[in-house]
């Protein structure tokens, strides 16, 4: 943290005796005068807080608070409240109406010259000053201590240090004499205060801090000269244009310079080229003050060009379709104060609604989203893998378009308008963070359930084993870890330490066979491998080292029992490791359905994110208890355990593998008081009607295949909760989209992006009309890092930084992804025609008799393309002409699959997806095909 800057401190002034100030001991400004003395507490002057010689600082001035201001925070995040004006101030006329008379401005200036900003209530008007006039300081005054921006606020968000290097912030009231020397500053800003405040003292106070051939100039002043349509009352002073023209008139009649009284409305829109002149008859009702020299007037005003740093503020009253690219005015955005905002500015409403274009380019969109998350404009090139030239003309575009503004402002007012927006800029994006606020947070809630009945395990249980094997692990430099066993507690805490140690975890398929499993860890090298006792046998031969959970604290070579390994390090403080959030975190493997088992490799950033972002739309919330049915192996199965619930303070119950009968599911989720359950589409086809016991469930989660609306509408039913569906791939570090529970359902629908964006392109990479099947490509920041060790099929899976997910796809019309098969799971018949297998799959999901179904393509022995129907009866085993027949009325005859088994069961991996490999597998091997 740095001091306030030494020539800021020179001109501070006593305000009642104009005595200069000393700095006492750090933290007191002392007058030299009277003795009045000011507190300083990291950096900022509190000239509210005034006391006499000798009184002590206020303790509320010298507590740190941070941890009440950071609950301050998530109660607003939570509870949807914003600052719509905040939100809206980059994008406001009466913001934007001083950047044309920037370059003039400009001119006028020498470095290291002074601002004075009288209003800093959002932090924007100080930061822009800052960035607009970098070889200038700016002092920025706020008045209290009070909402966002209070003395706690400036300090958690523009504190010293953290806020543009040439700017100050002082506590100070412009409605009374200002702490400032006289004559210190080359201009004086006052956006909103002219009307806001009594005269006096504040034009005397105005023009005596401001040097005798300075700029005084304040934008948005109420004027009288006309009334809103449809009108609202705006407050504070509303007079004529030409009565303050005849005010400054008077003040300055022996002066070089004079007053301009300028309309907002014409600066916002004509800015560009417009001829400086007075316009105090404006017909509109907002005016803009400027007291300059009397040379300019006839000069032509011009907008500064786009800055070379900073950031893109994406416009909050805009929505952005995430799948098209569709722009349109938002009124219910920032809780539904746009609307409000758009009554209040119809200038400003109708200027959007012209500018906005029917669609945007992939790359605009992409540059939107990177905004969002307040990546600077210098590092957008890079992070969209295009030339600095092409960024720079899309960025300029969007900024033309209304949909963004490009500031010279600082990373912290990036993140603060971030917040403003209704976004958490602040959301951990490594683990040891995420571990860290957890623990903060939720310290006294349970974590985790044991399935053995041993009991809960507290976040101070977690802390310590995790802190001792973190430490286990940095002194014998594990860099890589596998993990081969069932869901267990140890399993969770191994993964737990691994994430904080920064090691690379690998949980595998604890149910693969034997060497499917040695061939993973062949190619992985891991230099540790936790194992259970039932896959000890896996590490004979093996070079790694090995420890086992285990019940009894013992185990046999070559492995050690977990409680061996961790005794000596308990106790130990987890040791300090720099975690990086582009630092891969966990290689999951996965086939999809079918093929060799790919290592996605998804970063420490991509998990915390995807774990926020799941905690979010499913809507958890602190005093959840959580039950994950997927193998800890997969993507939903790893991440909802081992990271979304310390995003949201649920408690995690540790799944039963060993039997997943609905009926048992259910007495276990009664007898745990479970109340957010993540499924998969068969367990819900396997409910049925039966009566359930007595649960606390509010919510189910449903991935890893596709769900069928009857399905789905008889679950809820059933259960008598929600069912949320949500789309995601493990290279997308899981949820990508997600349908809300109320959305109307129909096949293949998996809702809208969630967390990226989207986009449905032709073979050549453009964007298809609505409601054209095309291939979904995904984009964002928690997509994979790449493939384990395959350069290759990596850089086949990316296009221009989209993941191209092989999944075919149209929009629904709604900003919804309908998904219609994949580019391998569509035939051509004889005929010629395109016939997709889910389509198929979804038309027999949908008979009533059908619990579950699989649909698969293959090459018959003719060498045409059939497809293959394979079909678990809900009861007893139906006619197969019911089947076709069942088809052919909804799809066509010609859809009808060439095969039809019925089947008990259909083979699952892990995350719940059916093996369609072992379908092939037994349909190859049946000679009649």
């Amino acid at each position: 943290m740095r001091p306030m800057n030494q020539e800021t401190l020179g001109i501070l002034r006593c305000p009642g005796c104009h005595g200069a100030y000393r700095l006492e001991a750090g933290s007191v400004l002392q007058c030299g005068g009277c003795g009045v003395q000011v507190p300083m507490v990291e950096g900022f002057a509190h000239f509210g807080e005034a006391q006499l010689a000798g009184e002590p600082v206020p303790r509320d001035l010298q507590v740190n608070h941070a941890g009440a201001y950071r609950r301050f925070l998530d109660q607003k995040r939570q509870r949807a409240v914003f600052d719509c004006y905040a939100a809206f101030q980059p994008f406001n006329e009466s913001t934007r109406a001083l950047l044309p008379l920037v370059p003039l401005l400009r001119e006028t200036l020498r470095p290291g010259d002074r601002i004075l900003d009288l209003w800093g209530r959002t932090g924007y008007s100080g930061e822009l000053l800052a960035g607009l006039f970098p070889e200038q300081r700016v002092v920025s005054l706020w008045e209290g201590d009070a909402g966002v921006l209070g003395y706690l606020g400036y300090r958690h968000w523009l504190g010293e240090g953290a806020r543009a290097a040439n700017l100050d912030v002082l506590f100070a009231s412009p409605e009374k004499p200002l702490p400032l020397a006289t004559g210190a500053f080359a201009i004086v800003h006052g956006l909103d205060t002219l009307h806001r405040y009594g005269l006096l003292p504040l034009l005397a106070e105005c023009f005596r801090v401001c040097a005798a051939d300075g700029i005084v100039v304040f934008p948005h002043v109420h004027l009288a000269n006309s009334e809103p349509e449809p009108y609202f009352d705006r407050g504070g002073r509303i007079a004529h244009g030409r009565v303050y023209r005849e005010h400054f008139a008077r003040t300055l009649a022996e002066e070089p310079r004079r007053a301009y009284i300028l309309s907002e409305a014409r600066l916002f829109e004509e800015g560009d080229g417009l001829e400086l002149r007075d316009d105090a008859d404006m017909a509109h009702y907002n005016g803009l003050a400027l007291v300059g020299s009397r040379s300019w007037e006839g000069r032509h005003l011009a907008l500064p060009g786009l800055p070379d740093r900073g950031y893109l503020l994406p416009n909050p009253l805009v929505a952005v379709d995430p799948l098209d690219g569709r722009p349109r005015p938002a009124p219910n955005a920032l809780g539904g104060t746009a609307a409000d905002l758009f009554m209040r500015h119809p200038i400003y409403h109708r200027r959007l609604a012209r500018r906005l274009p029917e669609r945007l380019t992939l790359l605009q969109r992409q540059l939107l989203y990177w905004a969002e998350r307040a990546v600077p404009l210098e590092a957008l090139p890079t992070r969209v893998g295009r030339a600095e030239s092409d960024v720079r003309a899309a960025v300029a575009s969007l900024v033309e378009l209304e949909l963004a503004q490009a500031v010279p402002v600082s990373a912290a007012m990036a993140r603060l308008y971030a917040f403003y927006a209704g976004r958490d800029a602040e959301a951990p994006s490594t683990f040891p963070a995420l571990w860290e606020r957890a623990g903060a947070r939720y310290g006294a809630q349970p974590l985790v359930v044991a399935p053995d009945g041993r009991g809960d395990f507290s976040f101070t249980d977690a802390e310590d084993v995790t802190s001792g094997l973190a430490a286990f692990m940095t002194a014998h430099k594990i860099r890589r870890v596998a993990l081969v066993a069932r869901p267990h507690v140890e399993y969770l805490l191994a993964v737990w330490a691994c994430l904080r140690a920064g090691v690379v975890v690998a949980p595998l398929d604890a149910e693969a066979p034997r060497a499917e499993v040695l061939g993973l860890l062949e190619r992985l090298e891991p230099d540790l491998v936790f194992v259970d006792e039932a896959r000890l046998s896996l590490a004979r031969g093996q070079a790694a080292r090995w420890v086992v959970f285990d019940e009894d604290d013992v185990a046999s070579a070559p492995a050690q029992a977990f409680a061996e390994v961790l005794q000596p390090w308990l106790g130990q403080a987890a040791p300090a490791c720099d975690v990086a959030a582009d630092d891969v975190a966990v290689v999951l493997f996965t086939s999809g359905s079918t093929g060799r088992a790919k290592g996605v490799e998804l970063t420490q950033g991509a998990l915390c994110r995807s774990a926020a972002l799941m905690a979010r739309v499913g809507g958890w919330r602190e005093g959840d208890r959580l039950l994950s049915q997927a193998a800890f192996h997969s993507m939903s199965g790893f991440r909802n355990p081992a990271v979304a619930a310390l995003a949201s303070g649920a408690t995690v119950v540790v799944p039963v593998l060993e039997d997943l009968h609905p009926v048992a599911v259910m007495a276990r989720c009664a007898a745990e008081r479970v109340t957010v359950l993540g499924t998969v589409p068969a367990f819900l086809a396997g409910l049925g009607d039966r009566p359930l016991a007595r649960h606390n469930l509010r919510l189910a989660l449903v991935t890893g295949a596709r769900l069928a609306p009857e399905v789905a509408a008889r679950a809820e039913a059933t259960l008598g909760v929600p069912v949320v569906d949500y789309f995601g791939l493990t290279e997308t570090a899981g949820i990508c989209a997600s349908a809300a529970p109320e959305a109307v359902r129909e096949p293949g629908a998996v809702g809208r992006p969630v967390g990226a964006i989207a986009a449905i392109v032709d073979p050549t990479g453009e964007p298809v009309a609505p409601g054209e099947v095309g291939e979904l490509w995904i984009y964002g920041d928690n997509l994979m890092r790449g493939y384990f060790r395959d350069p290759e099929l990596t850089a086949a899976a990316f296009q221009d930084g989209w993941l191209r997910t092989g999944d075919l796809a149209r929009s629904d019309g709604a900003g919804g992804i309908v998904l219609v098969g994949r580019r391998d799971d569509r035939i051509k018949t004889v005929r010629g025609e395109l016939v997709y297998a889910s389509e198929v799959a979804d038309a027999l999901a949908a008979h009533p008799g059908v619990a579950e179904v699989a649909v698969v393509p293959y090459t018959g022995a003719e060498g045409y393309q059939h497809l293959a129907a394979f079909v678990v009866p809900a009861a007893a085993e139906l006619p197969e002409t019911t089947l076709r027949d069942h088809v052919a009325a909804r799809c066509g005859i010609h859809k009808v699959p060439a095969l039809i088994r019925q089947v008990t069961t259909l083979p699952r991996g892990g995350s719940g997806k059916v093996r369609t490999a072992d379908l092939l597998e037994s349909l190859y091997g049946d000679r009649t095909v």
